[in-house]
């Protein structure tokens, strides 16, 4: 039925609404002996994105890429190195709680949430990576040698990169499922109206005793309902 008005819908600044709702007639037997008619409705509604890219995506992926100026600090300097990861891992810890609030309360995770716990697991992965390079360098273990620092560097990078990338990819993705879901309620509506226009054109002729009536006009659904 396409009754929705989306020019006045009150969240359009947050949510796309599909222009048709979807009717489901159906009866229910809440007691032995006693059955209703049940009436469905149903919405499709799609988040706009953009305010989570500039509120959460985009801070949260500078805060894991600033983490990175800990390799400009020695190696032996470790409570320097250490503190500005651990620092901006805080931070991300402590901005994830302050989102929260602004994504509903689902108990899955959601492709956000994933992205948010990537970053977060990676810049705990820089702070023990400070840690374990100093020991490595005090202690020579596995003849390490500052040199391979850059080994380090390209590691973590790949990370964030690889991150990112299937974030990406994913979103876009999960996109171009829900345009083509929606594209196919649209196609079946618009098969539904043309089987009840032809339905309806047919009943007129039986109804009326004739045989083609090209004159023959249809009301449109808001008209019917």
């Amino acid at each position: 039925v396409e009754v929705v008005d989306v020019e006045n819908f009150s969240l359009q600044n947050t949510w796309d609404i599909e222009k048709r709702l979807e009717v489901h007639c159906e009866s229910v037997s809440p007691m032995e002996g006693r059955t209703y008619p049940l009436l469905k409705f149903t919405a499709h509604v799609n988040r706009k994105p953009w305010f989570y890219v500039w509120n959460v995506i985009v801070p949260m992926s500078m805060l894991s890429l600033a983490a990175f100026l800990q390799f400009e600090v020695a190696e032996s300097d470790v409570a320097d190195r250490a503190s500005i990861s651990l620092t901006l891992l805080l931070t991300a810890v402590a901005y994830k709680l302050v989102t929260a609030g602004m994504v509903p309360a689902i108990s899955y995770f959601t492709l956000l949430d994933k992205f948010v716990a990537a970053n977060i697991i990676l810049m705990l992965g820089l702070v023990l990576e400070s840690g374990a390079t100093n020991e490595l360098v005090t202690n020579g273990w596995m003849g390490w040698r500052p040199k391979n620092e850059r080994f380090s560097i390209q590691v973590c990078f790949s990370v964030w990169v690889a991150i990112h990338v299937w974030f990406i990819i994913d979103a876009r993705m999960t996109h171009r499922k829900a345009m083509k879901e929606a594209k196919g309620r649209e196609e079946e509506y618009n098969l539904e109206e043309k089987s009840r226009k032809s339905n309806y054109q047919d009943m007129l002729r039986n109804t009326l005793g004739v045989r083609s009536s090209p004159k023959l006009t249809v009301p449109d659904r808001k008209s019917v309902v």
